[in-house]
Formats: structure tokens, sequence, C-alpha cells
């Protein structure tokens, strides 16, 4: 058998809910994992994964890219 402790990542890291998402950005880019749990209070409130920032992020710079300013969304 095979535990979660023989597979996971440590140290642990964690975000909190209000931290901006370029920081947010910066952590996963020094960083090999996609995923990160948020917390409030103490509390894992949500996961935030690597899709989620791309879905946020790729939208405004496709737009904001000269070749894409005309591709609708």
């Amino acid at each position: 058998t095979v535990k979660a402790s023989d597979v996971m990542t440590m140290p642990v890291f964690t975000v909190d809910a209000k931290t901006d998402l370029y920081e947010i950005c910066r952590i996963f880019s020094e960083n090999t994992f996609r995923r990160l749990p948020v917390v409030e209070d103490g509390k894992v409130i949500g996961i935030l994964t690597t899709r989620d920032i791309a879905r946020q992020f790729l939208p405004r710079f496709l737009k904001e890219t000269y070749h894409f300013k005309d591709f609708r969304f």
C-alpha cells in the first residue's frame, strides 16, 4: 500500500485567498507543482491550478497581442 505521505510534495505551499495573481504566478513558475491550496482563516477553501491561471490571463494576453487583437472569445 502506498500512503499519501509517500508521494506528496513537501513542504506544503499555500496561498491566502487575497494573494495577488502575479504572486501566485511567481510561486508556480519557481516550483514544479501545478496546484496550490487556497486558505482562509487557516482552512483550505479551494485549490488553484495552473489551468485556472491560464483561463484568467490567456484571453487578455491574446486580445493585447497584435495578431490576435480582432479574435473574439
